[in-house]
């Protein structure tokens, strides 16, 4: 008999070279692999990391720790990497992220899981937690990565027991510098008593990681996610096996709870720049709506109270600060990186959300904040106001 199921896993790693003219490399001791190029190691066991990350309740402890980030003109991976060995707490970078953008970042003291989110936000990408992992990376891809995890378990419990107890074994996996995807898939997937069938893994090289405990599948979504393919499991005479389709599809509509201390009109307020279903009881929040749409209004809740810059160093944004920028996209999705990058919340009232919804072309050079905002919204009938602490849109 035949059990088969269908996931989607997108192959993921962390590109040396993600962009042009960017080349980085993380120190890390080179050895001899079973698979591969000779003088690559790649370890997994079911043991514990070399690195003595936080994980189950120590984890959720550490990420109720309040610190503040001063960041200036720091490439992401390498201020991740130092946050991350600083606090214990294990991330990864998906491949299709340039790991050397610059990012400018000043907090006050906040919860760590929240300047996860404000970081993600100043990269204009997503993070998502695995178990004891927080995964960055492409802002719609990485919506969605929760949902496609969940997936993944509840698919996996319909297998034999032999396999889940594979699926579901918890274990440690680490590569030294230049280690190619492959060899690291072969190599979890020998050990792991999984056949592994036709799949396509482009020629890439990795910097070194050593990551925390994890499930196997968590492990298998960490290595693929980043490749965008789609792989079948199926189980077949106690033995596992993984090869290529392209019969899946990531989820629609997922719901989503969380705990929220806002006040109901603040609530109300961002909610309603949002079409998903919302509610807040008991200071609890329910939302319902497409994956990026909830990542969204969940990061916006989550990140309301904080107050990122100080009075002085916002007026010195709006008034000394200039931007190049070329793109096209949502008035919305622009405004709101606009305001992140200046500290503060964007704010408006339901009846202007449409008209945000329009994409807008911009081409500008050293301009500042505030002619960025007035180049966005030029025939849309919108004015703004810049105060301390939010930047409000209203009819002209």
């Amino acid at each position: 008999m035949s059990i088969s199921i269908t996931v989607k896993i997108c192959f993921f790693a962390i590109l040396i070279c993600a962009s042009p003219g960017i080349l980085t490399f993380e120190a890390g001791n080179l050895g001899v692999s079973r698979y591969g190029n000779p003088g690559h190691s790649i370890h997994s066991n079911s043991g514990q990391s070399s690195t003595k990350w936080l994980s189950g309740p120590q984890l959720n402890q550490g990420l109720k720790r309040k610190i503040s980030l001063s960041w200036s003109a720091t490439p992401l991976r390498d201020s991740l990497r130092n946050l991350s060995r600083q606090q214990k707490i294990a991330v990864f970078l998906d491949r299709r992220v340039d790991p050397g953008q610059l990012i400018e970042l000043q907090t006050d003291l906040l919860p760590i899981e929240e300047i996860f989110f404000i970081i993600a936000d100043k990269a204009d990408i997503a993070v998502c937690r695995m178990g004891n992992l927080f995964y960055f990376g492409p802002r719609a891809e990485v919506a969605g990565l929760r949902w496609i995890r969940q997936s993944h378990i509840e698919n996996a419990k319909k297998l034999p027991a032999s396999s889940r107890r594979i699926l579901f074994s918890p274990g440690s996996i680490s590569w030294t510098q230049l280690s190619q995807p492959h060899d690291v898939l072969i190599n979890l997937t020998d050990e792991s008593e999984i056949t592994l069938g036709d799949v396509n893994v482009e020629h890439d090289l990795w910097p070194a990681y050593d990551l925390p405990p994890l499930i196997l599948l968590d492990r298998l979504l960490v290595l693929t996610y980043g490749f965008n393919q789609y792989l079948k499991l199926s189980a077949e005479d106690d033995r596992i096996r993984v090869e290529s389709t392209n019969q899946s599809s990531p989820p629609q509509r997922v719901r989503d709870q969380f705990k929220c201390d806002l006040t109901k009109a603040k609530f109300d307020r961002i909610a309603s720049q949002y079409s998903a279903s919302s509610k807040l009881a008991n200071g609890r929040v329910e939302l319902e709506g497409q994956p990026l749409e909830i990542y969204e209004l969940r990061r916006k809740l989550l990140t309301a109270r904080a107050q990122r810059l100080t009075k002085s160093s916002t007026k010195q944004l709006h008034d000394k600060t200039r931007v190049s920028l070329k793109t096209n996209v949502p008035i919305q999705r622009l405004l709101d990186q606009v305001a992140a990058k200046m500290g503060v919340e964007l704010e408006y009232s339901p009846d202007i959300a449409p008209i945000l919804e329009n994409r807008v072309e911009i081409n500008v050079t050293k301009v500042t904040y505030s002619e960025l905002i007035r180049k966005s919204l030029e025939g849309t009938g919108i004015q703004f106001e810049l105060t301390e602490n939010a930047l409000v849109l209203s009819r002209n």
